[in-house]
């Protein structure tokens, strides 16, 4: 990888960016020329090229004669596409086709004449490979017409190139040309552009390799070059701004294709495989492949494909190598393979023979295959019989097979094969001999039958009379007993009968007998009664059982679950319920699995129960609902008593009596009370439970004494309760209280409390449980609102040398006295003890702190402590101020945007010395539009005058002068180019002409060596010169704008050798015309960049005009000015 931007090669490399840089294409194919003629008004036109590579462009010439008025040129393909006038730009074409060229001419009189040369343009592709980066360095080399061709001569189409090695040391191109066999062509070797981090050209030294690409064959050829000794470089080695001409080119194209395909093996088998291949010579390399087959159906891509024929095949095989293709056959015979034939499959009886019965075809030999252990009668036959073998037997099946030997070369035999099916006699077995069933049970058989190889079975009984389900013809049926018949005799027998499967005819039978067992039963005593803490005999009978248990459905306990004769106690939750059942359960004897039981219930009396409360208190007043607070249960009768003076009513012998204190109760504070419950039978132990009863005192309360505050203090309360059970204060208005500690607290006023100068406040004492009863206590507080001033609004203006009121402007409540003063003002106040005062400034302190503070200051009515300001600004107001700041030079397309600088100013009237208008003449920032006059005169001056603001209402009026220019647009494209203006920039800063193009520059610089460079923080050119050209490059295409006026004097001086020449016209400028006094002096204009060249010695002549915005790089022998 080359080093580029080390600091010392950058000063070398900056200069050698001056070489010439472009692309020669020469001449024009004269035999395409074509003349229309009307009397002597000839139309007609040349071309530098006819033939060109794509992306290149042609200039074309007026050739007409006559007084031609108008010209119309139409460029089908072409960019731009069409052109009015008689000199057309350079016309590039970017697509490969042949295209038309249209010139239609106007005369005097109206007279049209047009001229259509078709297919005029030849437009190609480089070839595959031959791109190559334009660049600012180049070594020119001609390639006459007249140049010998030792071994093949290049002919219309072909192209030169020009080849150098890479980074990788792969060859890359570096410039090229296309040969139209009339005309002589330039190959432009392009240098390394400095710019990029990899090799794109020619390093200074590097060898010339040459190529020619022969486009009737598509082949690239090495070519091997003489150099014209008269020139400077002739050694065939890379020189910056060199020049060589060839004197002999040689190079050869490959020999013809040749092809022959061949297929191994041959003959071959139908199916299998056959490897094909071809063998190639000539042509040019980089061969593709394409095999098809006579019958159809193959075909494939490779040079040595598989093919599988099933018949005598032809394969064809078409190789071509990209220009030219040849053809090969080659014939594939095939031997088919053997087929056996042998009847369908068989199906015997176990013990017999088979006749078998075969036949082969394409055959050479045949066998007979078993996969069993029988034997065959005769294997030299086509039908033996055959006898199956044990294992055939067993396996219940044989395969038999016929094998149809094949022919070489085939190898595999062909088969045929059937199965002979063996089928065994009839078979059932019943396990065990005997079965027991329970009574009320079916009997299966599922299981417990073995039956093979048969057709149908048939069960029956001869002493059961029950049935079979779901019939006697299964194997495995569900036998339903008939307990009337079955039960009784104990037990009864079945038989079982199976037929053979066809051919087999001989059926096979057994016998079962079924056996039935009786289920357990059990007897209980009917159900009873007892006391919750009694205790239960049991007696129970039991029969045909295997084992059993007692259960319960409630929480007793049993002596023994297994004793019939035990004992039950019942358990709590028994007594709860009010009963439980018991139940005695049989297990069956095997095989029977059911259970039988019998069930009794026993009801359980529960004992008396009270439940009370140990303390009830009541209010004084209140008396006592015994219900409310006790549960009794499971009592015959009740009896309430009291240790005091009060009386149950109605009776104390009731469950829900009210209870009555005595004085004597509610003076001692309690009384106890209680209650016998005695029970239902068969209990009979009475129960007994007592309580306290007492009674609650009412609550007692004082808020405290009414009280007069100032608006914003808080109100402390201290109130008193007694018998009670919480409290709380109310108030009538919209403030909060607060608790300070348990016993004090303190009232906060709300703003409806301070309008209505008083609220309400009231203390409650809640009474204790049961007592209902709330006690409360009020007061009454009075509030004294704090002074308040105000002055509306917080600041004014008064104009220079006037006094300033406050009538109207302030507003004071709730006070006794008002003082008037100011902070940082030097006035004074007419009588400062007032509501409305008037201020005088003092000129000489107050104007020039623009703003002064005035306050004002309010005392408090008793008890209020609190005074009340309030802050006034007064600003005084001078004259209006406007300034436009300095005169303007813009673009006539430019947007005249005006932002004015403007103090003290309420309204606003701008003015034009011309004849534009603005957007809106009232607002202080417009938009200025100049018309035709503005524009022709190249000036105009516009004005604003600012009115102050109320109340001071003087103007004042600024001007400026707008300076309008004229503009130009240059293309910058992609890559390498000169370029010039023709307009001289107001501001000429190369960074701000530059602008629209920054992040797509690399560089910029002139002649001078003045660079300009983003990309390389350079900038030694800082000024845009206009009576100069430029060489830049960018790696995107740009455009940059040139605001100004025109170039005063048109002209250029050239110097002996090279000269960067802009362009001063805004139309295209026929060279020609420009350089006709001095074409002895002239050598060469090139372009920076590009495929044009105007180049008399060589008769090259492919640029004819310069183009606005560009520069070219001219030689001359002698100086001398030329004037545009």
């Amino acid at each position: 990888m080359k080093s580029k931007f080390y600091l010392f090669t950058l000063i070398y490399l900056f200069f050698s960016m001056l070489a010439i840089n472009t692309h020669l294409q020469a001449g024009f194919n004269n035999k395409d020329i074509f003349i229309t003629e009307i009397s002597n008004q000839i139309v007609n036109f040349t071309a530098t090229a006819t033939i060109i590579p794509v992306g290149n462009n042609v200039t074309f010439t007026d050739q007409s004669t006559g007084e031609p008025l108008s010209w119309s040129w139409s460029f089908p393909g072409g960019i731009p596409n069409s052109y009015t006038g008689k000199i057309p730009p350079p016309i590039t074409y970017n697509t490969v086709g042949a295209y038309d060229v249209i010139l239609t001419v106007t005369y005097p009189d109206n007279v049209i004449v047009s001229e259509t040369k078709t297919n005029f343009i030849d437009v190609k592709n480089y070839p595959a490979g031959w791109s190559f980066t334009k660049t600012n360095l180049s070594h020119l080399i001609s390639v006459p017409v007249s140049v010998n061709f030792p071994d093949t001569s290049m002919v219309y189409g072909d192209f030169i190139g020009v080849f150098y090695l890479d980074d990788e040391s792969v060859e890359q191109c570096g410039g090229a040309a296309v040969w139209d066999e009339t005309n002589s062509k330039a190959v432009i070797a392009y240098g390394d552009d400095i710019t990029t981090q990899t090799k794109d050209g020619f390093a200074a030294g590097d060898t010339l390799l040459w190529k020619v690409w022969s486009a009737a064959k598509n082949e690239i050829c090495t070519a091997t070059v003489e150099y014209n000794t008269a020139l400077p470089q002739n050694n065939g080695l890379f020189a910056n701004n060199g020049l060589s001409s060839l004197t002999s080119v040689s190079f050869k194209t490959s020999a013809p294709l040749n092809v022959v395909a061949t297929a191994s093996p041959s003959p071959v088998c139908n199916g299998s495989p056959v490897q094909l291949d071809v063998d190639v010579s000539g042509g040019l390399g980089d061969y593709s492949y394409q095999w098809s087959s006579n019958p159809a159906g193959f075909n494939s891509n490779q040079k040595n494909p598989l093919a599988y024929p099933i018949q005598e095949t032809i394969y064809t095989v078409i190789v071509s190598d990209g220009s030219n293709q040849d053809t090969s056959s080659v014939t594939v015979q095939v031997v088919q393979k053997p087929v056996a034939y042998l009847e369908s499959d068989i199906t015997i009886c176990a013990g017999e023979q088979v006749q078998l019965t075969g036949s082969v075809d394409l055959n050479c030999g045949f066998q007979w295959i078993t996969n069993g252990d029988g034997s065959f009668t005769n294997l030299e036959i086509f039908d033996p019989e055959y006898t199956p073998g044990m294992q055939d037997i067993l396996n219940g099946s044989v395969e038999i097979c016929l094998s149809a030997l094949p022919c070489t070369p085939c190898s595999q035999p062909a088969n045929a094969c059937i199965t002979i099916t063996i089928i065994n006699h009839a078979q059932v077995n019943i396990i065990p001999d005997q079965l027991t069933a329970c009574h009320g049970k079916n009997q299966s058989f599922n299981g417990l039958v073995q039956a093979t190889n048969y057709s149908s079975i048939t069960w029956s009984t001869p002493d059961g009379g029950g049935s079979f389900f779901p019939s006697p013809n299964v194997s495995q049926p569900l036998y339903i007993p008939d307990p009337e018949i079955d039960y009784p005799q104990g037990c009864i027998h079945f038989n079982v009968v199976v037929q053979p499967i066809s051919p087999c005819v001989l059926s096979d039978q057994d016998e079962v007998t079924l056996c039935f067992q009786e289920l357990p039963t059990v007897s209980l005593p009917d159900d009873t009664t007892i006391c919750f803490d009694d205790v239960l005999m049991l007696d129970a009978t039991i029969a045909n059982y295997s084992n059993f248990q007692w259960t319960t459905s409630g929480d007793g306990v049993f002596s023994d679950i297994n004793d019939i004769n035990g004992t039950y106690t019942p358990g709590v939750e028994d007594a709860l319920i009010g009963e439980v059942e018991i139940c005695l359960v049989a297990n069956s004897i095997s095989p029977c699995t059911s259970q039988v039981s019998n069930c009794m219930y026993i009801t359980i009396q529960s004992t008396p129960s009270i439940v009370i409360p140990d303390q009830i208190t009541i209010c004084k007043d209140q008396f006592l609902n015994l219900f409310e607070y006790s549960e009794i249960s499971n009592f015959d009768s009740l009896l309430w008593s009291t240790n005091g003076d009060g009386v149950f009513i109605p009776s104390a012998n009731i469950v829900d009596p009210i209870y009555q204190p005595g004085a004597d109760d509610l003076e001692n504070g309690c009384v106890e009370l209680s209650v016998i419950a005695y029970p239902i039978e068969p209990c009979t132990n009475p129960v007994q439970n007592q309580f306290l009863l007492c009674f609650q005192q009412f609550p007692e309360v004082y808020a405290g004494m009414n009280t007069t505050v100032c608006s914003t203090d808080q109100v402390l309360l201290i109130p008193e309760a007694f018998n009670n059970c919480g409290s709380y204060w109310e108030t009538s208005g919209d403030g909060t209280f607060l608790t300070t500690d348990s016993l004090n607290y303190v009232y906060i006023p709300g703003e409806i409390d301070l309008l209505n100068g008083m609220v309400e406040l009231c203390y409650f004492a809640l009474p204790c449980a049961p007592c209902t009863d709330t006690a409360y206590d009020c007061l009454t507080v009075t509030f004294i609102n704090l002074p308040s001033v105000n002055i509306i609004p917080d600041q004014s203006m008064v104009c220079y040398n006037e006094n300033f009121s406050f009538e109207g402007l302030v507003d004071a409540e709730n006070y006794n006295e008002i003082i008037w003063g100011t902070t940082n003002g030097g006035g004074y106040f007419i009588f400062d003890n007032i509501l409305e005062p008037v201020y005088v400034p003092s000129p000489t302190v107050d104007y020039p702190q623009e703003c002064i503070e005035i306050w004002v200051k309010v005392e408090p009515i008793g008890p209020c402590t609190i005074t009340s300001t309030d802050n006034f600004s007064l600003c005084f107001q001078p004259s209006p101020e406007v300034s436009l700041g300095s005169d303007m030079s813009l673009c006539q397309e430019d947007d005249i945007i005006l932002t004015p600088n403007t103090q003290w100013g309420c309204s606003f009237s701008w003015e034009t010395s011309g004849d534009g208008y603005f957007d809106n003449p009232s607002e202080m920032n417009v938009q200025y539009f100049p018309d035709q006059n503005d524009i022709s005169n190249g000036y105009v001056e516009l004005c604003l005058t600012v009115t102050g603001c109320q109340p001071c209402t003087n103007t004042v009026t600024d001007c400026i002068m707008i300076n309008i220019g004229k503009s130009q647009s240059i293309s910058l494209l992609s890559g390498w180019s000169g370029i010039s203006g023709y307009i001289e920039p107001f501001n000429n800063n190369i960074e701000l002409v530059m602008t629209q193009a920054l992040e797509a520059l690399v560089i910029i610089y002139n002649f001078e060596n003045e660079i300009f460079s983003p990309l390389l923080n350079i900038n030694t050119l800082n000024a845009w010169d206009p009576y100069s050209g430029y060489v830049i490059k960018v790696n995107e295409n740009a455009e940059i704008s040139l605001c100004g006026t025109d170039i005063e004097n048109p002209t250029f001086q050239l110097n002996e050798g090279w000269n960067l020449l802009p362009v001063f016209s805004n139309t295209e400028v026929a060279i020609n015309d420009l350089f006709a006094p001095f074409s002895e002096n002239l050598i060469m204009i090139k372009e920076v960049a590009g495929t044009s060249l105007f180049y008399p010695q060589f008769d090259i002549f492919t640029l004819t005009t310069l183009s606005p915005g560009k520069a070219y790089f001219v030689k001359v022998i002698q100086p001398f000015t030329i004037t545009y």
